[in-house]
């Protein structure tokens, strides 16, 4: 093989590595921008079982599509703090303009008086900026929130 050939294989070799490498679609310029939910939030719940409204304050850090943090006195009767979790799903098409850029699901585990946990899910979406989330949430009958269910929105 001549040296010209040799060169032409290489960078078709390397052209074919990196298309067929796939995995995150977060690379290689992707207009895909992940938003950074990571910091400071104010939660707000309309309860429709109990028709009440709650307040709260968060802390969310994020990494790539992971989020975990901590919320305090959002479901005060319950219990004055809880550990959140979730995972972000960019929605089909892709927008990056919009409110609902994003899917999240996220749970939220209290410490109850008794010891115990309370788990509230809460699904919804994140705007492609990082700055909003809003959704629904659902608690299970039994301990403190006797089947609550109801809206959420956070904005940082």
């Amino acid at each position: 093989m001549s040296g010209r050939s040799v060169v032409s294989l290489s960078v078709l070799l390397l052209l074919l590595a990196l298309v067929g490498c796939g995995g995150s679609e977060y690379r290689f310029g992707n207009q895909k921008n992940l938003p950074n939910l990571s910091g400071q939030w104010n939660f707000s719940a309309t309860s429709q079982t109990m028709s009440q409204q709650f307040q709260g304050g968060g802390n969310i850090a994020q990494s790539n599509l992971g989020i975990q943090g901590s919320v305090s006195t959002l479901f005060n009767y319950c219990a004055p703090s809880a550990t959140i979790s979730g995972t972000l799903t960019p929605t089909q098409p892709f927008d990056t303009t919009s409110v609902t850029s994003y899917t999240l699901t996220m749970v939220m585990q209290e410490q109850v008086s008794n010891g115990g946990t309370q788990e509230v899910d809460l699904t919804g979406s994140a705007s492609a900026d990082g700055t909003r989330m809003s959704g629904t949430y659902t608690a299970p009958a039994g301990s403190c929130t006797a089947g609550d269910s109801g809206v959420w929105t956070a904005s940082k």
